[in-house]
C-alpha cells in the first residue's frame, strides 16, 4: 500500500518541530495553517522563528514537506496531527472549517498541542459530531 502521508494542522513551534520529526523518519509531510505569513515563509524555505537544525531536515526534500494555507480536500492522509489552538473567537469558524477538512481526510486524528482542557473537549466533541 502507498503512503498517503501525514498532515499537520498548525505550523508553529510545536508542529513545525513534529514536522520535521516526522520529515526526519521519511514521512511525507503536508502542513497547513491559517496564518498566510507563516504559509509565506515556508514556502521560501524560512521558518517564522529560529530553532537549531530544524530548517535543515525540514526543507531537506521538497518532496517531503508542502505547506498551504487551506486543505486539499480531494487528499486523504494516514494520519493528522491538530498543533494548534483556537486561537480568538475570530478565528475559531476558520479554525473549525479546517478541523471539519481533516475529518474528512483522515480516520486518524491527534491532538499534539498546548490546547487548554476547554478548548480540548470543543474539539473532541466537533470532531465526534462529523462522524
Amino acid at each position: 500500500m502507498q503512503q498517503r502521508g501525514v498532515l499537520v494542522v498548525g505550523l508553529g513551534h510545536v508542529g513545525l518541530s513534529w514536522a520535521s520529526y516526522l520529515v526526519s523518519l521519511g514521512h511525507k509531510v503536508s502542513g497547513v495553517d491559517l496564518s498566510t505569513e507563516t504559509i509565506d515563509l515556508l514556502k521560501k524555505k524560512k521558518l517564522p522563528f529560529y530553532e537549531k537544525g530544524l530548517a535543515e531536515v525540514l526543507f531537506q526534500s521538497p518532496d517531503l514537506f508542502c505547506v498551504d494555507s487551506k486543505m486539499t480536500s480531494n487528499l486523504n492522509y494516514d494520519a493528522a496531527f491538530i498543533c494548534s489552538p483556537i486561537a480568538n473567537e475570530q478565528d475559531s469558524e476558520d479554525f473549525l472549517k479546517l478541523i471539519e477538512s481533516v475529518s474528512e481526510a483522515t480516520k486518524f486524528i491527534f491532538i499534539k498541542s498546548t490546547l487548554p482542557l476547554q478548548g480540548l473537549e470543543k474539539l473532541q466533541s466537533l470532531v465526534e459530531s462529523l462522524h
